[in-house]
């Protein structure tokens, strides 16, 4: 194998789990789809063009994944609903995870330092990241609008 090989990041935003606009059921169907490249890539092909997907090595979360600011009918137990099946699933990848905070989700942030690095089970890491990652002040940086 190549030792200059680049890594395959995935990055997902504003499904919005437990919110009016929730994007569940194809949050998991995506989800799904992503654990089956372990066991079989994917080629997609557009115009002249082939791209080989593969499993990726990081998932990148970045921002309104849960809906903290205006839950589905003002209840946040709907979050609780959507979330649990699409992070059961997440858990089975194996890969990285980072969660970048969006604004509906920010609130999360006030975990700072208590849940931001996790070893699963798998020995795969998930972590939280309040704005940007990977960290403020870094050259290069995924931002969450213009934060």
């Amino acid at each position: 194998m190549d030792s200059q090989m680049k890594q395959a990041y995935m990055v997902i935003s504003d499904v919005h789990l437990g919110g009016k606009t929730s994007n569940h059921k194809e949050f998991c169907h995506f989800l799904e789809w992503v654990l089956d490249l372990a066991n079989k890539p994917k080629t997609i092909k557009y115009g002249d063009n082939e791209v080989i997907i593969q499993s990726p090595d990081k998932i990148i979360l970045l921002g309104d994944i849960l809906e903290l600011w205006d839950p589905k009918d003002g209840d946040r137990y709907n979050i609780i609903k959507d979330f649990m099946k699409p992070f059961y699933l997440l858990s089975d990848i194996d890969c990285d995870k980072i969660y970048v905070l969006g604004n509906h989700d920010g609130s999360l942030g006030e975990l700072d330092g208590e849940i931001n690095n996790i070893t699963l089970e798998e020995g795969t890491k998930f972590y939280i990241y309040d704005e940007c990652y990977p960290e403020k002040g870094e050259k290069t940086c995924l931002k969450i609008g213009n934060r």
